[in-house]
């Protein structure tokens, strides 16, 4: 898969389908490849304070 070359640690992808078919794809091939919605940028570059 030409993702796994690109080395990269994060693919971010606004598609929940697209999402969960990568994140199987990425488990089969036994990459470390992190999948996240763009979502999860927001949320994490915006930590919520109590």
């Amino acid at each position: 898969m030409a993702l796994v070359a690109t080395g990269e640690e994060i693919i971010f992808i606004g598609n929940m389908g697209c999402l969960t078919q990568l994140q199987m794809h990425l488990k089969k091939l036994g990459s470390g490849i992190e999948v996240k919605h763009t979502t999860q940028i927001l949320r994490d570059a915006h930590p919520l304070t109590p």
